[in-house]
């Protein structure tokens, strides 16, 4: 294990970044629209950290638990992952069931379905969380006022 150490080594940085939006003084109208973008952005890595999670509500809890537990009985135990990921490896476990019982399909399809929508939903969350980035930056680009040369950067390992 390497232990984190002072360099006063000089390294170039050829960035300049801009501290217009931080300033009290900026654009009110740029602030607001900053402000709601971010709170967009907010919503949609919470919403990600959701679909990403292992823990939902608790009537599909109940539901995830069922499945996690038909996985394991049919599958061996495995690490616990994202929910469209169990219920994926539970409807591909059930396709081995040897007899096809209505309900068994009927289960086997339903989620199938809904761990696809779930992984486009994640898929359609992170390409709105690169689009409001964008955005947020947008908004900022002809505000260059304020310079700040970067001179100095502390590395975490």
């Amino acid at each position: 294990m390497r232990r984190p150490y002072k360099s006063n080594a000089y390294v170039k940085f050829d960035e300049t970044i801009y501290m217009d939006r931080f300033l009290p003084d900026a654009d009110p109208e740029k602030r607001t629209q900053t402000r709601s973008l971010t709170q967009e952005l907010i919503n949609a890595r919470a919403k990600l950290a959701s679909l990403n999670s292992s823990k939902v509500s608790f009537a599909l809890t109940l539901a995830i638990g069922f499945s996690r537990l038909l996985t394991i009985l049919i599958c061996g135990p495995k690490k616990s992952g994202p929910i469209a990921e169990t219920m994926r490896s539970l409807a591909e476990a059930l396709g081995s069931f040897p007899a096809k019982d209505d309900g068994i399909l009927g289960l086997q399809a339903t989620l199938k379905v809904e761990s696809e929508r779930i992984e486009t939903d994640i898929a359609s969350t992170e390409k709105r969380i690169d689009e409001l980035l964008r955005l947020t930056e947008e908004v900022w680009t002809g505000s260059q006022e304020c310079a700040y040369e970067l001179s100095a950067v502390f590395m975490h390992r």
